[in-house]
């Protein structure tokens, strides 16, 4: 650990790291799970049970073809912000 960060920072770092990796992977195609049905609300507002949202929403906008480099750029993105927590 690191002496001059105060410990509560590298808490709050590693908890808002754990909340941004289940996100990361819901919005990639490596999205495991099927948490809700078509017919539940958060589908009625557009967040598919099966995730992959990067690529369903690049497709909209014409760019499907990179959606895998918008969804590593985006992860790089929010991990590296969750990074500049701990400073």
């Amino acid at each position: 650990m690191s002496d001059d960060v105060p410990q509560h920072r590298l808490i709050l770092c590693f908890i808002v790291t754990l909340l941004c990796v289940p996100v990361i992977l819901y919005l990639s195609p490596f999205w495991p799970f099927q948490l809700w049905t078509n017919q539940h609300w958060l589908a009625e507002m557009g967040l598919h049970p099966r995730g992959d949202m990067i690529a369903r929403w690049s497709r909209q906008f014409g760019i499907g073809p990179f959606a895998i480099l918008i969804w590593a750029a985006v992860s790089l993105v929010l991990l590296e912000l969750t990074q500049k927590i701990r400073r």
